[in-house]
């Protein structure tokens, strides 16, 4: 056994219930609902019976419990599972193996770690590549994520509305814009073009590029726009310095959302204000700010006291400033 698992590798304690013995769907409800120890003492029950020895084999009751170990952030309690499915020759399933890599990439402090468990999986789809490429980007190692993504096309699988989203959102963080058409043209390609995640990771990328035509037309010919494309466009028109149009936006989005905003439409909103040297209208979205929960938010905060400054309050800058719990360098 590979020296990595054995240091994590702990027997699961085996509870003897003569009485009442579990079903499969019983131990899943328990997964999904997030009773997750008790869901390992009801497999080690299952473990321990002669009686259920088609229940124990079935790898979509381990996936589902290694799922829950993620969800609930209990990396122990899977690395314990791995080592079992180590054993009983499980790992080698599909459904086992990407339910273990998504353990490793989204708990694990060591990605390297990562990285050796997807090189020895016995089966690679596309959820396997996709989850290391978005485990890549996660720790933010953008350039590694697009390697990847090639490699995955030379070995043949097509990328999924998951992929093409993260790898996306990748470009736009490191400048790729060029790659980033190509992706757009996979989209298209693949017909994912009215999926609202993609949309928005489009709008972002080209607004980060100054592409302001290519992210309204993205946006109008979307039918039904949702709240993510809509703060997508609203921040991609005010990074291309369409302050008025990245406000007609906020507010088509206020009327229909109504107080559902995030801080990134806030932040949008309050920097165009700020350009557009608006300050009765920069005041009442500080009120809403506040109506909203979002005083203490620090992309809020530095927002604010730039919209401030561009108007001339300087005072009003400060005393925002100081009242900031938390302040970073553009604070």
């Amino acid at each position: 056994m590979n020296p990595f698992f054995k240091r994590h590798c702990a027997s699961l304690t085996h509870i003897h219930n003569t009485q009442y013995l579990p079903t499969l769907s019983q131990l899943i409800h328990l997964c999904k609902s997030g009773s997750l120890f008790d869901a390992i003492k009801l497999l080690s029950s299952i473990n321990s019976s002669t009686h259920l020895q088609n229940v124990v084999s079935k790898p979509i009751l381990y996936a589902t419990v290694v799922h829950s170990c993620t969800r609930s952030a209990h990396f122990t309690v899977g690395l314990q599972l791995h080592c079992h499915l180590i054993k009983s020759g499980l790992e080698t399933d599909r459904f086992v193996g990407n339910s273990l890599l998504a353990l490793y990439y989204k708990l694990s402090l060591n990605f390297n770690d990562t990285r050796k468990f997807f090189d020895g999986l016995h089966y690679k789809d596309v959820v396997s590549w996709s989850s290391m490429i978005s485990g890549y980007i996660r720790v933010g190692r953008s350039r590694n994520a697009i390697e990847l993504y090639l490699e995955m096309l030379d070995v043949g699988i097509e990328p999924n509305s998951f992929t093409l989203s993260v790898l996306i959102k990748a470009c736009s963080e490191i400048d790729g814009f060029r790659l980033g058409k190509c992706l757009h043209g996979a989209v298209v390609r693949c017909g994912f073009e009215c999926n609202e995640v993609i949309v928005a990771a489009l709008i972002n990328m080209y607004g980060r590029s100054s592409e302001p035509s290519d992210c309204r037309q993205l946006f109008d010919e979307m039918l039904e726009p949702d709240f993510i494309c809509r703060t997508s466009i609203v921040s991609a028109l005010t990074r291309c310095d369409l302050y008025l149009d990245a406000l007609v936006m906020f507010h088509r989005m206020r009327k229909k959302f109504g107080f559902l905003s995030d801080c990134f439409t806030f932040g949008s909103a309050l920097s165009a204000l700020g350009n557009l040297e608006k300050l009765k209208q920069g005041k009442k979205v500080h009120a809403l700010v506040v109506i909203g929960g979002f005083s203490a938010n620090v992309f809020i905060g530095s927002s604010l006291i730039d919209m401030y400054a561009k108007c001339g309050i300087l005072e009003k800058s400060r005393r925002v400033f100081d009242g900031m719990p938390r302040k970073n360098s553009v604070s």
